[in-house]
């Protein structure tokens, strides 16, 4: 889904901007974005404080605090499924070849 919000911040269609986009800028802007959310998540995430310390003086006292997730609306999945190294390795496989670039033999992964 990442893909598609940044091919809505830069107004261009997902394949555009994978033909215009090098590897390495992709690679450094979804770590960003893992790091610190923009966009309409962190839009939810303000609301959802707001709310929270809004309804927080309201609510019934053995309730405990609200938190800002709960205000907060649940896309897709509500269970994450943590990614294989296959699953990684193949994504970015795709990644690399749709960008243009090449695989070669196989690497051993640092520290193994």
């Amino acid at each position: 889904m990442f893909r598609v919000e940044l091919s809505y911040r830069f107004g261009m269609l997902p394949s555009e901007l994978e033909s215009r986009m090098l590897c390495t800028d992709y690679v450094l802007l979804a770590a960003a974005e893992s790091i610190e959310p923009r966009g309409e998540v962190r839009a939810d995430l303000r609301a959802g404080i707001a709310a929270a310390a809004a309804a927080n003086p309201w609510r019934p006292k053995n309730r405990q605090p609200y938190k800002p997730i709960d205000f907060m609306p649940k896309f897709g999945s509500q269970k994450k499924q943590r990614q294989s190294p296959a699953e990684m390795k193949a994504i970015l496989r795709e990644y690399t070849l749709r960008l243009g670039g090449t695989v070669t033999g196989k690497r051993k992964a640092i520290g193994h």
